[in-house]
C-alpha cells in the first residue's frame, strides 16, 4: 500500500491539469499584432480548424469556423483605452490586435454571420466573452445571441461593464442582446469598454457552440456591425473528471497487485 499516496497525488495532479482551458479568438490584424497566447484570423476564410488554448497546446478537438455575410476591416483603432482585462494586459504584450470583422446593413434582407465552435464534450460547461467595439459617426448595433444545439433555438448575452460588472443603464438592467440590440460605441465597447458574456453553459448533445451576430431590416438606423474578439472557457464536466481519476487509480492499483504475484 505504499504506492497509493503515490498514486493518489498523480492523481490529484491529473485532477489540476483538467482544470478550465481558455481560448482567445482575435478576428482581424489590420490594427496591430495579436499576443502570444491569441488565435489570431487575419481574414474569414482563415477561421477554420483546431483551437489552442492560452498556452498553445493544441486543444482536444475543439474546432472553430464562420459563415454568413462576413467582411474584413481595413480600419485600425477600433477599440478605445477601457476595454475589459482579458483583452488588454496591464503589460500591453498579450492585447488583441486592434480590429475586427463586420457585416453590412441591406434595407431588403437581414445580415449576419455566425462563428461555430464545434468538438465540445457533451456535459461540459463553457463561459463566452465577445467584444465589439468600433468609434464611428454611424450607427454600429446588432443582436447577438448564441445557441447550443446547432442552431434550434438561441440566447441573448448579458453586457457586462469593462470590470466584470453586470451594465445597469442603458436598459441592460432588464434586457439582454436578444431583446436590445447592442451599441458598439457610445454606449457599448469602445467608449465604456462593455463587453457580452454568457457563463455557465451547459453542452448540449450536439457538442456545439454558435454565435451569431444580425443586423435586421427592421434596425432600419443601423449601419452596420461586427466582433473584435471573444474569449471561450471549458470547465470539464465534474464526473468525466473523477471517473478519468478513478480509472487512473484502478490501473495504478491493479499493477500494483500483479506485480506482488
Amino acid at each position: 500500500m505504499k504506492k497509493f499516496p503515490a498514486l493518489l497525488c498523480a492523481s490529484l495532479f491529473l485532477v489540476s491539469s483538467m482544470q478550465a482551458a481558455v481560448y482567445k479568438i482575435d478576428f482581424e490584424t489590420a490594427g496591430g499584432s495579436a499576443g502570444s497566447s491569441w488565435n489570431v484570423y487575419a481574414a474569414p476564410g482563415d477561421v477554420t480548424g483546431t483551437l489552442k488554448d492560452t498556452s498553445q497546446s493544441t486543444a482536444a478537438g475543439i474546432t472553430i469556423s464562420a459563415s454568413g455575410d462576413i467582411n474584413n476591416s481595413a480600419g485600425n483603432n477600433l477599440y478605445g483605452d477601457n476595454g475589459p482585462a482579458w483583452i488588454e494586459t496591464d503589460a500591453g504584450t498579450d492585447n488583441a490586435a486592434d480590429d475586427f470583422f463586420w457585416t453590412n446593413n441591406d434595407d431588403a434582407v437581414d445580415t449576419s454571420f455566425t462563428i461555430s465552435f464545434a468538438g465540445l464534450t457533451p456535459g461540459d460547461t463553457v463561459s463566452i466573452d465577445l467584444f465589439a467595439s468600433r468609434q464611428s459617426s454611424l450607427n454600429l448595433t446588432a443582436y447577438y445571441e448564441y445557441s447550443l444545439d446547432s442552431g434550434s433555438s438561441w440566447e441573448g448575452f448579458s453586457v457586462l461593464e469593462n470590470t466584470g460588472v453586470a451594465a445597469s443603464t442603458n436598459g441592460w438592467d432588464t434586457n439582454n442582446t436578444q431583446t436590445q440590440p447592442f451599441n458598439l460605441d457610445e454606449t457599448g465597447g469602445f467608449t465604456l469598454g462593455r463587453y457580452m458574456n454568457a457563463s455557465s453553459l451547459t453542452v448540449g448533445a450536439s457538442g456545439t457552440l454558435d454565435v451569431v451576430l444580425t443586423v435586421p431590416v427592421t434596425l432600419e438606423n443601423a449601419d452596420y456591425a461586427g466582433i473584435n474578439a471573444m474569449q471561450l472557457t471549458v470547465i470539464p464536466e465534474p464526473s468525466s473528471v473523477v471517473m478519468v481519476v478513478l480509472g487512473f487509480m484502478g490501473l495504478g492499483m491493479f499493477r500494483h497487485r500483479k506485480n506482488r504475484r
